[in-house]
């Protein structure tokens, strides 16, 4: 047993409740407060002051890639034309050249040609869905394109398959980087989508099992509906690995204006795109109900939010509830329609989009309304990361109009609400999970937010 002491242990059942020490046993926590005073024999460890909350969970992001891009060059969404191609130009060492961090200013094949046509030069952009290529990509995949901007999902996933090409090894490392850096920002748990995109679902599985042992870190995965029959044949028994929802992607990225609206895009005849048919989406609900499992829909057109809704009701609820990945935009009826779901906002899309927004919409649906949707259903705070910054703390800096005590909350219980954990609690019978920060993120004002680190991360009672 181990007795933690000499810190203020928010609880996360209320705003107020707080205790002064916490007992924990075997990964669990078993006494709080006056109550550990009925045991003996424990070590003692001292927090030195620290405040302590319940484990921290990231609730949507690609840790491979996030690994892949704290190793990948990177333009770090710089929007000058000129600095944007000398640092290209600088990158380019006379073999195949991958560059993240890339925002759509117009730079073309040509461009690109200039600095190399012989070997593969490939920009993603800062949507993670689309990408600017020079001709050695386009004649390579036999992409029929006259600038080398490839803005549609089905055209991209080509290139996805080039981009993703790693070996295992270096998969590896980069896995484990991530998982490194996330637990530095205060994180014991993650809830990832990784399983469809590298070399295999096997190797990827591989991969997230070995690391979250020797990491002793919480890796919960999201289940790709394209490798959902592999999943059905093996997933590792690891109490730190575990399946959540089953991943579909309903609609697309505002963005390249493929997110499905209810009126046009400016400028455009095109109000975006549904990626799945409504046969193929029952069909996909029927089989996760039949493995009690809830459905994890990307989903950021108010029109595409909509209709997931609709057909979500055409099916008896599972136990592991459904979620909605986005919902960038919603109408107000909508919104009072929603019950017993998940929504996984990410605030940093507040200011990153307020550009693409303006020039993109033209109705005045509610744009990113996260604070309604608090009030009604569960939100758990993301990054997608690698689309935006994993720090928790830079999340509750960006969002004003939901409470500390919420805001905490969707990083602390809510997650754990979702996929049926006990977790993000301080209660007893609840993970030994806890994040330690060196002021009083409950209390202090937005500011010191910026100026606030975490001292300790403690996972399964290991610190």
């Amino acid at each position: 047993m181990i007795l933690w002491t000499n810190a203020t242990f928010y609880s996360m059942e209320d705003c107020l409740l707080t205790y002064d020490k916490v007992l924990t046993n075997e990964g669990i926590i078993v006494a709080l407060g006056n109550d550990t005073l009925k045991y003996s024999n424990y070590q003692t460890i001292d927090l030195k002051g620290s405040y302590v909350f319940p484990g921290f969970s990231e609730s949507h992001l690609h840790l491979i890639g996030y690994g892949r891009k704290l190793f990948s060059n990177n333009l770090k969404l710089d929007i000058n034309k000129e600095s944007v191609l000398a640092k290209i130009k600088k990158f380019y060492k006379n073999e195949k050249l991958l560059i993240e961090g890339y925002v759509n200013i117009g730079i073309t094949k040509d461009d690109l040609d200039l600095i190399s046509s012989d070997n593969i030069i490939i920009l993603r952009h800062n949507d993670y869905h689309s990408f600017t290529v020079n001709s050695k990509v386009l004649e390579m995949l036999n992409i029929k394109n006259s600038n080398g901007i490839i803005l549609d999902d089905l055209v991209s996933s080509k290139i996805t398959k080039v981009w993703e090409s790693n070996d295992k090894v270096m998969l590896t490392k980069i896995t484990d980087y991530a998982i490194k850096d996330l637990k530095k920002l205060g994180f014991t748990s993650v809830h990832t989508d990784d399983l469809s995109y590298f070399n295999s679902y096997d190797e990827t599985i591989e991969i997230l099992n070995l690391l979250s042992k020797t990491n002793n870190f919480r890796i919960n995965t999201l289940i790709h509906h394209s490798v959902l029959d592999s999943f059905i044949k093996y997933y590792p028994n690891n109490k730190l690995l575990n399946p959540i929802q089953i991943k579909v992607f309903y609609d697309g990225t505002l963005s390249s204006k493929t997110a499905l609206i209810s009126e046009n895009y400016k400028n455009s005849n095109n109000n975006g795109k549904r990626y799945i048919t409504d046969k193929d989406f029952l069909n996909l609900l029927k089989k996760a109900r039949s493995l009690s499992k809830g459905l994890a829909i990307h989903t950021i057109g108010d029109l595409a939010f909509s209709e997931v809704i609709k057909l979500l009701s055409l099916e008896k609820k599972a136990s592991e509830m459904d979620r909605i990945v986005h919902g960038s935009l919603a109408s107000d009826d909508l919104i009072l329609e929603l019950e017993n779901i998940a929504i996984d906002i990410q605030p940093h899309f507040i200011k990153s989009d307020k550009e693409v927004i303006r020039k993109n919409i033209n109705h005045q649906t509610n744009i990113y309304p996260f604070d309604k949707y608090n009030k009604k259903v569960i939100i758990n705070t993301s990054s997608d990361a690698p689309v935006e910054d994993p720090n928790p703390l830079l999340n509750m800096y960006e969002l004003n109009n939901i409470s500390r005590f919420d805001m905490i909350k969707s990083y602390t219980i809510n997650p754990y609400l979702t996929i049926n954990k006990k977790g993000g609690l301080i209660k007893e019978g609840y993970y030994a999970d806890f994040t330690c920060f060196d002021k009083d993120i409950m209390k202090i004002e937005k500011e010191e937010l910026l100026n606030t680190k975490v001292l300790y991360t403690i996972i399964d009672e290991k610190m």
